[in-house]
């Protein structure tokens, strides 16, 4: 191919130098004047410099095999070429190439996958339900600690009404008691707490009839009116009675 390199494979011994012949013998290929020691490598599947490598360092392209057609392919598949090969694209990171839903940047949804490849299995799914932390563990969860998750994450529940989630026995539907606590999460105390008739006292301060401001512990009893004033569980009882 007169490149100046000699076919190592057609030796020929003589005192005097025969045409067609020079005394090298490293050409790969001797019937190709591109492809010698030293010539420049291009991206053509050959290795034109002689050296053993093909296509090194000319621009070669990393390509990985897209199993199920989704335009990501497998990163177990790499393979360096400068021409694409059959079934391969430009970019690799499948996660799952039998799965042509599952790929980056793939839309997360509440299926136990993880369909975006993030290594994360239902991560930031639109739509996700909302679930609420249950610290209490009285089936009603804190509006001001929620999660969203396909499926509850533990200790939350699905309810948001719990009023005080560090206590059990506060949650909607609970009894009220007295104490100051609103128990039931309806917005206010027990109605026992509450003064109705305005004389200073509730039914938890022992008042037995808060319509009746007379009615309070403490009173003045009547000898004739047939009430417990007082509210000391006695009738009319310590009043003078006038014997005229």
């Amino acid at each position: 191919d007169f490149d100046g390199y000699g076919d190592a494979a057609t030796p020929r011994t003589a005192c005097a130098l025969p045409a067609g012949y020079v005394a090298d013998d490293t050409d790969c290929d001797d019937r190709d004047e591109a492809r010698f020691p030293g010539a420049p490598e291009v991206c053509n599947e050959l290795d034109d410099d002689c050296d053993d490598d093909v296509d090194e360092g000319v621009g070669a392209e990393t390509w990985y095999l897209d199993g199920d057609g989704d335009g990501f392919g497998d990163p177990m598949s790499e393979e360096t070429a400068c021409t694409v090969p059959a079934g391969a694209v430009a970019v690799g990171g499948d996660c799952d190439d039998e799965d042509d839903g599952v790929f980056p940047g793939a839309t997360e949804l509440c299926n136990g996958l993880d369909d975006d490849c993030d290594g994360v299995v239902d991560d930031g799914v639109a739509g996700a339900p909302t679930w609420y932390a249950d610290a209490d563990g009285d089936g009603h969860g804190d509006p001001d600690a929620p999660a969203t998750a396909c499926e509850a994450p533990e200790d939350h529940v699905a309810d948001a009404t719990d009023c005080d989630d560090g206590d059990a026995a506060v949650h909607p539907g609970a009894e009220e008691a007295c104490g100051g606590l609103d128990e039931d999460c309806d917005g206010s105390v027990s109605a026992a707490e509450q003064d109705g008739d305005g004389d200073g006292t509730t039914p938890c301060d022992g008042d037995c009839d808060d319509a009746s401001p007379e009615v309070h512990p403490g009173a003045a009893e009547s000898c004739t009116d047939g009430v417990d004033g007082d509210c000391d569980g006695t009738v009319d009882e310590g009043a003078e009675v006038d014997a005229d």
